[in-house]
């Protein structure tokens, strides 16, 4: 039987050497925060489909999982990323968004061109700057969590993992627009649609179909956040 109390320390260790928060955890692979805070707390065992999906972010096998037979895994001095408050990333404030979306449906690889850069405060995630994206949202879709003139950095997701995003908040450019919207259903491989949902006061779900699909990027942090 696998050892409940070695693989709550094991998942611990291994989330805070990769700088992800409970809640970034459970985005990545489709659980709650509170789900991974049992698991970590040894009050609860990951499902067999969440265990492999444990054991692919981490590049382990399941059995380096289970029993936490592994070495601590340090990263190596001369690949430490640089301090956070020096990494610019292309910023995309609202204002600009139709020309950016409209910019990705007919070249792709020169959307960023146009963009202005941001530096990133400390605190922030590690991220590869060539894929990030810092987005102000413009509306009241994700309230309470993110309020007009909240900045998000997103990191971009390749369009062959499109199909196996986990629920979280995305960016996505799609025929029509942009937005920072929550993805509650991924239906690619079944429907070929994107069930987007709005937490604000207007509610509601509605479809986005693979087809129209442009980019997406993961909102991984909320850069800033107005107060009311």
């Amino acid at each position: 039987m696998p050892r409940l109390n070695t693989i709550a320390t094991l998942l611990k260790r291994l989330r805070v050497q990769s700088s992800l928060t409970q809640m970034q955890l459970g985005e990545r692979i489709g659980v709650t925060k509170a789900s991974v805070s049992a698991y970590e707390k040894g009050k609860a065992y990951p499902s067999p489909p969440i265990l492999t999906k444990l054991a692919h972010e981490f590049s382990l096998s399941i059995d380096e999982l289970r029993f936490g037979d592994i070495p601590v895994r340090e990263r190596p001095p001369s690949l430490a990323p640089a301090p956070l408050a020096q990494v610019e990333v292309p910023y995309l404030p609202s204002a600009a968004r139709a020309a950016f979306a409209a910019a990705l449906v007919n070249s792709p690889t020169r959307a960023h061109e146009p963009l202005g850069l941001v530096a990133l405060p400390a605190g922030c995630p590690p991220i590869d700057p060539a894929t990030a994206l810092v987005v102000e949202v413009d509306d009241t879709c994700l309230e309470p969590i993110l309020r007009p003139g909240a900045r998000v950095l997103a990191v971009a997701v390749p369009p062959a993992e499109w199909p196996f995003m986990p629920p979280g908040i995305y960016c996505l450019a799609y025929r029509g627009g942009l937005a920072v919207r929550r993805l509650r259903d991924n239906g690619l491989l079944q429907s070929e649609l994107l069930l987007l949902h709005t937490d604000g006061p207007s509610g509601g779900s509605y479809p986005v179909r693979a087809a129209d699909l442009c980019a997406v990027w993961h909102v991984r942090w909320a850069i800033y956040l107005p107060l009311t």
